[in-house]
C-alpha cells in the first residue's frame, strides 16, 4: 500500500469518484520490484492459484453481471457464456501484454497485425481502445466509412447521427472472433471508443472489456476471454465452415473404422470365430449364385462346395492355383 499525494484532475471529480489505484501487474513491472496483491494473498496462503478476473458491466450500481466487479480467485463459470474461455499467453515483460492475431472491420482484416500479430495490452485502466498511431488515418476512415456525420476531433471519433451504418469491430485472439456492435463501441451517444497513441501496442481499454469476462492467470501467464451470459454472444469464425469441418471429419472417422472392421473380421474370424457367420451373412447380403456351387473369388481361386462333390468317389476339388482344398475319404467324408 502507498499513499498518493499527487493525482490528475481527472481522479477527483463528481462523475468519477476514485478511492485509490490497485496495481496487479507481474513483478518486472514494479519500480519497488514488489509482488501484487494477489500473489501475496498466494504466498500467504490464502488461496491457492495466483488468479483474477473481471466483469465491467455498464450499470454501476447493479451486481453480478449487469455490474462490475473483480473476483480473486478461480473464474466464477456462471458469467461465463456457453463455458468457453479463451486462453493467450502472456508475452515476456511485466505487462500483461498478449498476442492479437488480427483486427477486423466488417469480417475484413487490413494488415494492422500483419502475418505475425501485435502485441494487445488488456487494461482496465483505460476507458478506450487505443490504436497505434502508425494505423490510425487508416483506421479511423474505415470505421467511419459512409458516414459524413462522423468527425475526428482531439484525437476522438464523433458520430451525431447515432449507430446506423457502422461497421462491426472485432479482435481476433487464436481462433476465436470477438465481435463489437457499433452499440457497445459507441459511448455516450457519440463518441466511438477508439483513439490514437504513439504506444505500440493495442491497448484494450473499457470498451472491449466491459463486453467480455476477462481473466488473469498469474501462475500460467496467461489472459482469458469470454462473452458473458448478459454482454454479448460467443462468436466462431466462419460457423457455417467450421460445422462443414466438423461433418467431414466425422464422416472420415466413420470411413476409417469400417475399413478397419472389414479388414479384421476375415482375420479374426478364422482366428477365433469357427463357428461365425460370414460378412455377408452378418450384413443381410446372398452370396451370387455360380454354376456348380463354386464360388469364385478374386485371384482366380475357387472354393468347393459339398454339394460340388459326387457321391461315388473320391474327386478332389482343386483351387484355381492348382491347390488342393479338399476330397473325399473312403467313408465319403471330405
Amino acid at each position: 500500500m502507498g499513499e498518493a499525494t499527487t493525482y490528475s484532475s481527472n481522479f477527483d471529480t463528481e462523475d468519477n469518484p476514485t478511492d485509490g489505484i490497485l496495481g496487479l501487474g507481474f513483478q518486472g513491472a514494479s519500480k519497488m520490484n514488489g509482488d501484487n496483491v494477489v500473489a501475496n494473498m498466494k504466498k500467504q496462503g490464502l488461496i491457492e492459484n495466483s488468479t483474477f478476473s473481471f466483469i465491467l458491466g455498464g450499470d454501476p450500481s447493479a451486481d453480478g453481471e449487469d455490474g462490475s466487479f473483480l473476483l480473486i480467485g478461480p473464474p466464477d463459470w456462471n458469467y461465463v457464456h456457453d463455458n468457453k474461455i479463451t486462453y493467450v499467453d502472456v508475452n515476456p515483460g511485466g505487462m500483461w501484454g498478449v498476442t492479437l492475431n488480427s483486427v477486423l472491420i466488417d469480417g475484413k482484416d487490413y494488415g494492422y497485425c500483419g502475418d505475425s500479430g501485435c502485441s494487445a495490452l488488456p487494461d482496465t485502466g483505460t476507458s478506450m481502445i487505443v490504436v497505434p498511431l502508425a494505423y490510425w488515418e487508416h483506421f479511423s476512415s474505415k470505421i467511419t466509412k459512409g458516414r459524413n456525420d462522423c468527425k475526428k476531433i482531439n484525437s476522438g471519433i464523433f458520430c451525431t447521427e447515432g449507430t446506423e451504418g457502422l461497421p462491426t469491430f472485432s479482435l481476433v485472439f487464436g481462433r476465436s472472433v470477438f465481435h463489437l456492435e457499433p452499440k457497445q463501441y459507441m459511448l455516450s451517444g457519440e463518441v466511438l471508443g477508439f483513439m490514437p497513441s504513439n504506444f505500440e501496442s493495442w491497448i484494450l481499454g473499457d470498451t472491449f472489456l466491459k463486453n467480455v469476462y476477462t481473466v488473469f492467470n498469474m501462475d500460467n501467464r496467461t489472459v482469458g476471454f469470454a462473452h458473458t451470459r448478459s454482454t454479448g454472444v460467443w462468436h466462431e469464425p466462419y460457423p457455417i465452415l467450421n460445422a462443414l469441418r466438423t461433418i467431414f471429419f466425422y464422416l472420415a472417422m466413420l470411413l476409417v473404422t469400417a475399413s478397419v472392421i472389414l479388414a479384421l473380421w476375415g482375420p479374426l474370424k478364422r482366428c477365433c470365430m469357427p463357428g461365425a457367420r460370414s460378412m455377408s451373412e452378418t450384413l443381410g447380403l446372398s452370396d451370387a449364385a455360380s454354376p456348380r456351387g463354386i464360388a469364385e473369388r478374386r485371384g482366380g481361386y475357387s472354393q468347393v462346395s459339398r454339394e460340388s462333390i459326387p457321391e461315388d468317389g473320391n474327386r478332389l476339388g482343386m483351387s484355381g492355383g492348382g491347390h488342393r482344398l479338399g476330397s473325399r475319404d473312403e467313408n465319403n467324408n471330405l
